[in-house]
């Protein structure tokens, strides 16, 4: 049991990095069109989704926080 707690835990750190770094990524450069041109619906909706994806990944790491101390 002790076992899959550490490979659960080294899985969810490796999913949660690979997806962080190009969702800021692509988050900075949605920010910066929609600053740049009047309101775009497609860039809101990525934006949207954008938000969607961090907030989840947030979920899932605070899921493995709450574990670590379990």
């Amino acid at each position: 049991a002790r076992q899959e707690k550490k490979t659960l835990d080294m899985a969810i750190s490796n999913i949660a990095h690979d997806i962080r770094t190009p969702l800021t990524i692509a988050s900075g450069y949605t920010q910066k069109l929609i600053k740049g041109k009047e309101e775009n619906e497609q860039l809101l909706k990525i934006t949207t989704n954008l938000s969607v994806v961090s907030n989840r990944l947030e979920a899932l790491m605070e899921y493995r926080r709450l574990m670590e101390g379990a």
